[in-house]
């Protein structure tokens, strides 16, 4: 008798262990809340927080990085790559580049990417990380003016491509200019 009771709890440990303790630990029954599924848990908890001291540390970098830029080289910079397109200014802008050489702009027609397909006004969507403004415009001018304002464009801070021109002489002896132009800004 005195080894039976000994043999007996040791099978019934065993039955237990495997009949309730390790299906609950496993997660074989269905308990949301088991031992394995919370370690799981915790595991990507711990990684979010990985990445997140990550951000951090990158964020504070690119801070240090934007406070040791001067204003006039952060102003020079947001010229060049806007966050955001600003119309009248590009219209300024361009119109002063055309004043210096005793012409103005004219005719302006501006497309912010919007598309009119079957009279629907959709906006067409695309992954990229900037966006762009086509501006059309007319000028009036001698070929000699005309190369220089194309110059001061080329230089200008904002990049612009200039996608068409297309030139009409006049009896004064002028030509009459339509430029297609296109800039870029920062989403």
């Amino acid at each position: 008798m005195n080894l039976i009771t000994p043999i007996f709890l040791i099978l019934a440990s065993v039955g237990i262990f495997y009949g309730y303790t390790d299906p609950r630990y496993r997660g074989q029954v269905n308990d949301s809340k088991n031992v394995v599924s919370l370690m799981n848990e915790r595991k990507q908890y711990l990684d979010a927080l990985d990445k997140s001291a990550e951000f951090i540390e990158l964020t504070n970098k690119l801070t240090k990085i934007n406070n040791e830029l001067s204003s006039d080289g952060l102003e020079r910079l947001k010229k060049l790559l806007p966050d955001h397109i600003d119309n009248v200014r590009l219209i300024i802008d361009i119109d002063e580049m055309a004043s210096k050489y005793g012409f103005n702009i004219r005719n302006i027609k501006i497309d912010n990417g919007a598309s009119d397909k079957n009279n629907n006004k959709t906006i067409i969507s695309d992954n990229k990380p900037y966006g762009t403004t086509v501006l059309s415009f007319s000028i009036t001018s001698s070929y000699g003016k005309f190369r220089y304002f194309v110059k001061d464009l080329e230089e200008s801070l904002r990049i612009f491509d200039i996608t068409s021109v297309s030139f009409i002489a006049t009896e004064s002896g002028n030509y009459d200019y339509d430029m297609t132009v296109k800039t870029y800004w920062v989403k």
